[in-house]
């Protein structure tokens, strides 16, 4: 039958595992990443690599590699899909800075969507930033679209770009060149134009 890739985030025994189905029909699933009853935060290749408390993963459209994040570590990580290999991808410490690879900077990330058109970026909820991250998927460049990060102005005003204001988002979809995004504080959902 059609294989697709399935990748979704198992917390028993508070330790995540990356399970993979190969097939709508039968949903075989196996694990491929982390280790049972082993979290952690390490790098590797398939049940070498730790995970600790996933929140959110998103597939590329070429189904080449996923990005993901992992609550509490503030870092965006990724996962090659041909032989699961496991590395960090942007972010660094807890905070607010825009920059490339670990010079960017999150603050209690909740979800990443990956562009469903091309995969040339993914969207993060940054929740604790009030703020929406565009992450670069190729080069890990971070820049921030919607939101004051810097001033962590958290309450909800609808504007353009930065002007914008957004309370806590925690949830994020993208469709085209329109995004979703749920703020967790003031219970409303807003679209976003990405142009």
């Amino acid at each position: 039958g059609d294989e697709f890739q399935l990748m979704c985030r198992n917390v028993e025994n508070s330790a995540p595992l990356f399970k993979a189905c190969s097939t709508p029909v039968d949903a075989a699933v196996s694990s491929v990443v982390g280790t049972k009853g082993d979290p952690g935060s390490t790098n590797g290749v398939g049940t070498n690599a730790r995970l600790n408390s996933i929140i959110s993963i998103s597939l590329h459209p070429t189904n080449n590699f996923g990005l993901f994040l992992e609550e509490g570590s503030h870092k965006v990580r990724k996962v090659q899909l041909e032989d699961y290999a496991v590395t960090w991808f942007s972010g660094g410490d807890q905070g607010y800075q825009d920059g490339k690879n670990s010079t960017a900077l999150f603050d209690a990330p909740t979800q990443i969507a990956i562009q469903n058109n091309g995969g040339d970026y993914a969207l993060v909820a940054d929740r604790d930033n009030c703020a929406i991250r565009k992450v670069d998927t190729t080069s890990g460049q971070v820049q921030t679209v919607v939101g004051s990060a810097s001033s962590k102005q958290c309450t909800s005003l609808d504007g353009t770009g930065l002007s914008a204001r957004l309370n806590k988002p925690i949830a994020i979809a993208i469709h085209g060149t329109t995004g979703v995004v749920y703020e967790q504080d003031s219970s409303r959902v807003k679209k976003i134009d990405l142009g």
